[in-house]
């Protein structure tokens, strides 16, 4: 396989397998031939499987099949499907779209429908992870390397100055969507698809990391790809406001801000621009409360961050804006614990003017924990309302949008 080019699939056995039938036939020249086996449905989606794929569906034709959970067999995680699929001699002429039934045991111990699953697979140019990349041509400078958003590496890159923060967004389907994806201030070591925030495609990837964090993965759904969305929908305009807005406080949103991190006898930090207030506000607060290390941040790091100057240009959902007047609001009545919360846990950094919302948190987490649920309620208003647009603007097939949740 490797001498013919299948390396990105090669490392899987099942792969191995059929390429190995497929060399059989045609090096025997088997005219009529059907293969049935169980395998992960990966092979019809995964962008990693195209080539093999082409190949395999120009020699197999697909007749039927059904998925179901994996856990069926022992030992093995109920997270996962497997596919039971036959094929016989023959080219499949939809090489994108397979309808497999869903199966599970009934209460009564036989087998039993209970849905059907388009498995789907998509074109490079259809493919969501890359209508988000960013090219940052400008001017290098050195950055720090994070490990999450508080904790860094002892290593120092090189960064595209205009940078405004990094999309960790692994793979291209619902699988990887609760380990995957998130946001960080600064690039990472780790081997992980890594997308440049950037003022050119910053409403693309906030778009699709709030499509990909609404969407929570299970046996069914974990192999289904993201595609381009359909931005011509009218209802795209306000998705695009309410997913800037859903990214600034989501969990795996950890943008942050850093001072004085000393690497190779370097001082180093980290702005973040995705803050959501204006400076004046911060130093304002900081006056009020006689927070002198965040008025002298405020003076000496100044200048509005982008994302605050970009929120206004939108009409902001109900949803959106009672999210985003609730987090000013926790700001406020918070700041008066800055000092407090900065002694008990320096690392946070707290007292930086633009203190990104995972260091504010912890921060309500401790003294204002009511607070603090009874945003994340408003917040959840803000997720509900966009779940079902997942499906509908396209970023995932429409047609298993109503199957059931395991």
């Amino acid at each position: 396989m490797l001498l013919d080019g299948y390396r990105d699939c090669s490392q899987q056995l099942y792969i191995q397998f059929l390429y190995r039938i497929l060399d059989i036939k045609k090096r025997f020249k088997v005219e009529e031939m059907y293969i049935c086996f169980f395998s992960p449905t990966l092979f019809l989606t995964g962008g990693r499987y195209d080539k093999f794929r082409k190949l395999f569906l120009s020699e197999f034709k697909f007749q039927n099949g059904f998925i179901f959970n994996a856990s069926n067999f022992s030992y093995v995680s109920k997270r996962w499907e497997v596919a039971f699929s036959i094929w016989a001699s023959g080219e499949t002429l939809d090489k994108h779209k397979f309808k497999f039934s869903i199966r599970e045991i009934g209460t009564s111990g036989s087998i039993e429908e209970i849905g059907v699953k388009e498995v789907y697979n998509l074109t490079t140019e259809k493919r969501c992870n890359n209508w988000i990349s960013g090219i940052c041509k400008d001017k290098e400078v050195e950055s720090l390397v994070l490990k999450s958003a508080l904790n860094y590496e002892s290593d120092i890159i090189k960064k595209s100055e205009s940078t405004l923060a990094y999309f960790m967004n692994d793979s291209n389907n619902v699988y990887a969507n609760s380990q995957g994806v998130y946001i960080l201030s600064c690039p990472v070591k780790r081997h992980i698809k890594t997308t440049p925030i950037t003022k050119e495609n910053y409403e693309k990837c906030f778009s699709l990391f709030m499509a990909r964090r609404l969407i929570k993965s299970n046996w069914i759904n974990q192999k289904d790809e993201y595609a381009i969305p359909d931005t011509t929908d009218s209802r795209y305009t306000e998705w695009i406001g309410d997913s800037i807005i859903y990214s600034l406080f989501e969990v795996q949103s950890g943008q942050s801000s850093l001072r004085n991190i000393r690497i190779n006898n370097k001082i180093y930090n980290v702005y973040n621009e995705l803050f959501f207030m204006s400076n004046l506000e911060i130093e304002e607060l900081a006056d009020m409360h006689r927070n002198r290390e965040v008025y002298e941040d405020c003076i000496q790091h100044g200048g509005d961050r982008f994302i605050y100057n970009e929120i206004k240009k939108y009409n902001l959902s109900k949803e959106a804006k009672n999210v985003l007047v609730f987090a000013k609001e926790l700001i406020s009545e918070s700041f008066e614990y800055r000092d407090e919360f900065n002694k008990r846990c320096p690392n946070y950094q707290i007292n930086c003017w633009d203190a990104g919302w995972y260091q504010v948190k912890g921060l309500l987490n401790m003294f204002l924990g009511e607070m603090l649920k009874s945003f994340e309620i408003v917040f959840d208003k803000l997720r509900e309302k966009n779940i079902d647009l997942v499906y509908d603007l396209e970023f995932l097939n429409k047609n298993n949008s109503k199957l059931l949740q395991p």
